[in-house]
């Protein structure tokens, strides 16, 4: 990303969120992530209501077999307040979205080719996403008891099966029910030490990845 889009997309971010990147960190395009035992989860203090908007830009990692896993999620236990959205995938050609929301509402929507490029996946009020394109609806009344976990499932406050999604992830965005926007996360590289993570411009918040 050049220079004049870096600081077109500043202008754009301070004027949304009202607050900017302090001095100190330096943006970055991306956030690289392993995959499996080898990558991170962001662990963040926001437990999902199911009128919220979370989305998350996100590109999946160039060797197909490593792109399965959560884009974000947290759960109680098996079936029980799940919100999560995540690729189940054993190659690019051969790949599902699987949204769960509430207790034992899921389901698989085939979208080859999905995660080897650029996207957007969001969930807005019960509706799941990609881009402009409407994957399912879930009604189930449920209230999460977990924070929500970035690239792993946070499992009632453990990392499921010890695995982490790989890819690039380019920004998180959340809204609360009333279409506020709470949390507003960029890829950073904290100057001081050349730590990598997440910067909440909402919050002023450095997220720092971990297992």
């Amino acid at each position: 990303m050049s220079i004049n889009l870096l600081q077109r997309r500043r202008c754009l971010q301070l004027s949304q969120s009202g607050g900017g990147l302090p001095s100190g960190y330096i943006e970055k395009e991306y956030f690289t992530n392993a995959y499996g035992s080898s990558g991170v989860a962001f662990k963040t203090d926001f437990i999902p209501t199911k009128g919220c908007k979370v989305e998350m830009c996100f590109q999946g990692a160039s060797t197909s077999s490593n792109i399965a896993g959560q884009l974000f999620g947290c759960r109680t236990g098996y079936n029980s307040k799940v919100f999560a959205f995540k690729t189940s995938v054993t190659s690019y050609t051969a790949e599902n979205m699987t949204c769960a929301l509430g207790y034992k509402t899921e389901r698989s929507v085939s979208s080859p080719n999905v995660m080897s490029s650029k996207n957007i996946f969001g969930v807005d009020n019960g509706k799941f996403y990609i881009n402009d394109s409407i994957l399912g609806e879930y009604s189930d009344d449920f209230t999460p008891e977990y924070p929500l976990w970035f690239l792993g499932m946070n499992n009632a406050g453990s990392l499921l099966g010890g695995a982490t999604l790989g890819g690039c992830l380019f920004y998180v965005k959340i809204w609360d029910d009333n279409g506020i926007l709470i949390r507003d996360y960029i890829p950073v590289e904290r100057e001081s030490d050349n730590q990598e993570g997440l910067f909440d411009l909402k919050t002023q918040t450095f997220l720092i990845g971990s297992r």
